[in-house]
């Protein structure tokens, strides 16, 4: 699953989480892959999403956008 950056922002911004708040939850190193727009797992996908109070969908890169 490849998650958008963008959206990935908006909701730490929206949900006051810093970088280091969301790396406690989900690995560095899985943070720094979905953040690149590298695929990720849909478990790992959906930590994050926990993490950041938003369901997964909202994180979701459009298909068409890349």
């Amino acid at each position: 699953m490849k998650l958008d950056k963008n959206k990935i922002e908006l909701a730490m911004a929206k949900s006051k989480i810093t970088y280091s708040d969301l790396t406690e939850a989900v690995s560095v190193g899985s943070v720094n892959r979905a953040r690149k727009g590298v695929s990720v797992k849909p478990m790992t996908a959906g930590r994050i999403a926990d993490a950041l109070g938003v369901p997964v969908e909202s994180l979701l890169e459009e298909a068409n956008s890349k």
